[in-house]
């Protein structure tokens, strides 16, 4: 095949669109080589009031490691989630800024046949100007060209399969008004917001990066050939069989909200709806996102946490 750029992917969500069944995707093509982690979480925890407890963590677990490695305990370090490489590399990359673009650049320049790598991190969709600035020409003065992923999925669902997913008790202990109440006290929290706001996030995007440095696509069609040779496209890979049927992270609980709290987390999101109707036409929308609840007059979250 003719010569291939190298290109680094930014994929920057959103939550519960399908980003980890993408990772597994991407990982096992022969062109592909996503370093040691899916989500790298570096600009958030640096950036973002969200991510401060990641990073607290990562010092944390630093901390213990060193302890055990001291006491001579390699056992119990190689049973923990994390390896000492791990949790040392990603505090390499918080030291100096410049290890994380060196990192991606050793993979791509390591092998002429690895034409992709990427950070897959959804915490990124709520990064500011300055932080995708930064990745661009940090990339670009490695002779790598930054292309940016962004899925989206019915705002909705999406909050609805994040709070699925956080549930941990289910069975009689888990009852639908329970869920309700967990779900709507969520749904504007920094981070579920941040994550949510697609308006937000598109319209920073594309102040930065160029149309053809991006590539939107929905949750909703993403899994069939089609969407899979667009984005193989876009990424300057071959195409190669996906397996549709594999889901990843799937929910932990089968209950969903009433129609009444979707109504309210319709309304509430209502600004993200608007902009997506707009751009894309709500006849378009309407075939793949099911919400089909009118925004009703009040509330706007733009007016409440963007001032």
């Amino acid at each position: 095949m003719p010569e291939s750029k190298k290109i680094f992917l930014l994929c920057v969500g959103a939550q519960k669109s399908g980003t980890t069944w993408l990772y597994s995707y991407l990982s096992s093509h022969e062109n592909v080589d996503m370093g040691f982690a899916k989500e790298y979480h570096v600009f958030d925890s640096l950036l973002l009031p969200i991510g401060e407890n990641r990073f607290n963590t990562l010092l944390n677990e630093a901390s213990d490691q060193l302890k055990t490695l001291r006491r001579g305990s390699l056992s119990r370090i190689r049973n923990k989630k994390s390896s000492p490489a791990i949790v040392f590399k990603m505090l390499d990359f918080f030291s100096d800024i410049d290890n994380y673009f060196n990192y991606f650049s050793s993979i791509l320049h390591a092998d002429d046949d690895i034409f992709l790598t990427g950070d897959i991190t959804p915490a990124y969709a709520s990064l500011p100007k300055s932080a995708f600035e930064t990745i661009k020409k940090g990339f670009d003065d490695r002779g790598i060209e930054t292309k940016v992923l962004f899925l989206m999925r019915d705002p909705v669902e999406r909050c609805i399969s994040a709070s699925q997913m956080s549930m941990r008790t289910s069975g009689n202990d888990l009852t639908q008004e329970r869920f309700d109440r967990r779900v709507l006290g969520r749904i504007g929290k920094d981070k579920v917001e941040a994550r949510t706001r697609y308006d937000l996030t598109i319209q920073t995007l594309e102040s930065v990066f160029d149309n053809d440095q991006i590539h939107y696509e929905f949750y909703e069609r993403l899994f069939n050939e089609d969407s899979v040779s667009r984005l193989c496209d876009f990424l300057g890979i071959p195409t190669k069989p996906a397996k549709f049927d594999m889901r990843v992270n799937a929910a932990k609980v089968s209950i969903t909200a009433s129609e009444a709290v979707k109504s309210k987390i319709y309304e509430y999101y209502s600004p993200v709806y608007d902009f997506i109707f707009e751009r894309y036409s709500k006849e378009f929308i309407s075939t793949i996102w099911k919400s089909p609840y009118p925004a009703k007059a009040g509330m706007r979250i733009d007016a409440l946490f963007f001032r």
